[in-house]
């Protein structure tokens, strides 16, 4: 190899070395850490995908497409969903063993993917007092 290709392989080398060193430029990312944990907690509480980005400050498209280009945080998510689910399902059974379930069907309904109402319905013939205890 000829001197001056050595000397210009070994300038693009260092060039490339310098420009991974310094930091992207323009204006940082929102997804900080207390972002996602904010959006986690709200989820973990039965929010929504929406009202938990708003609540966390960011749009939820912004969240939509942090879902779709980050594995572990659509993980986190559907995992913080799941739970949210079933904090609801627990508090709402408190309502179901005091004669109400219609939070709990509206809810269930709207929320959980292939969710019927009837299986609620059939589940609900038990005796209330019996949920109840079983609760506490």
């Amino acid at each position: 190899m000829s001197c001056t290709r050595r000397i210009f392989r070994d300038a693009i080398e260092d060039r490339g070395a310098e420009l991974a060193r310094k930091p992207r430029p323009g204006r940082p990312g929102k997804r900080t850490e207390e972002v996602t944990k904010t959006i986690l907690r709200c989820l973990q509480r039965g929010l929504t995908l929406d009202t938990a980005a708003y609540v966390a400050g960011v749009h939820p498209d912004t969240m939509r497409r942090w879902r779709r280009t980050d594995k572990e945080f659509e993980f986190l998510v559907d995992q913080a969903q799941h739970k949210g689910y079933a904090f609801v399902a627990e508090n709402g059974m408190r309502l179901v063993a005091k004669g109400n379930a219609s939070m709990v069907r509206f809810y269930l309904a709207r929320r959980v993917p292939g969710f019927r109402a009837k299986d609620l319905e059939e589940d609900l013939e038990h005796d209330y007092e019996e949920l109840l205890k079983e609760l506490e």
